[in-house]
């Protein structure tokens, strides 16, 4: 949750959805690269988030001082956390499909904050055909300006859609989906410790499993920074995409390290 929206959502409390430019000849919708905030979907996922982090703290307690109480705790932050995510998901589907006045709505926006014109130029930018060294000797005006540009060229024809947003909308349902199993399995463990398979065997299937991950992640890192430099002008660029690969990445090199070096 912390990477939707450009990381706005724990910075800003704020929830910005991507744009879309209809095209021309009929076919797939441009990116409009502008963001517009949607209301109560923010601060609705600081609290899913906070919620979460004190279901952590209340199992570890559990965990390590056998405190019944703060197992209850837990469950019912746990409970809690799942309904704000389902009424943060709402907002946001709500918010995409009510919103037809994009463009009034982001000249509000940028007159409040000016910030995205540079943001989205920069994009604009590294899209065009420049070498990386005519990319890095624009200047920040000159990047505020290209956006300004495209703004004055194309705000009137933004328009918002859910699928502005695939990956973060995936990642909000996945993190309700998983609340929502942990909260399932959380009063049936009894019968599920009986179906699981020997504790040798399930450690071994998620030594293999994590070893096959990092291995495709670290694929994925490589040859995405790749094409990006190809195709950009610049290997990494910080979007949720990215950010979430390589916290993968790392999380499961420290699990693996543990692993070999430690026996964990």
């Amino acid at each position: 949750m912390a990477t939707v929206s450009k990381f706005s959502v724990f910075t800003e409390f704020a929830y910005r959805a991507g744009t879309f430019i209809p095209n021309p000849m009929g076919e797939k919708p441009f990116s409009g690269f502008f963001r517009v905030e949607i209301p109560y979907v923010g601060p609705m996922l600081v609290v899913a988030g906070i919620l979460l982090l004190g279901v952590i703290v209340a199992f570890a307690i559990y965990l390590y001082q056998n405190n019944e109480a703060a197992k209850k705790i837990g469950h019912v932050l746990l409970k809690i956390s799942l309904v704000v995510q389902i009424i943060a998901i709402g907002f946001l589907v709500s918010g995409i499909k009510s919103t037809t006045d994009v463009f009034p709505k982001l000249q509000t926006q940028l007159a409040a904050d000016s910030s995205q014109y540079a943001i989205v130029g920069r994009e604009i930018n590294s899209k065009q055909n420049l070498s990386a060294q005519e990319f890095a000797a624009l200047t920040p005006a000159q990047h505020e300006q290209a956006g300004r540009n495209f703004f004055q060229n194309n705000g009137s024809k933004m328009f918002l859609s859910l699928n502005t947003n695939p990956v973060e909308v995936a990642g909000l349902l996945t993190a309700l989906a998983g609340t929502f199993f942990v909260i399932m399995f959380a009063f049936r463990t009894d019968k599920l410790i009986e179906r699981l398979p020997s504790l040798d065997s399930l450690d071994s299937l998620m030594y293999k499993t994590a070893c096959l991950a990092f291995a495709g992640l670290a694929m994925l890192l490589i040859t995405g920074a790749i094409w990006a430099n190809e195709s950009w002008g610049r290997p990494w660029g910080f979007d949720s995409k990215e950010t979430g690969a390589l916290v993968a990445w790392l999380t499961y090199a420290a699990f693996l390290h543990t692993r070999i070096s430690r026996g964990w």
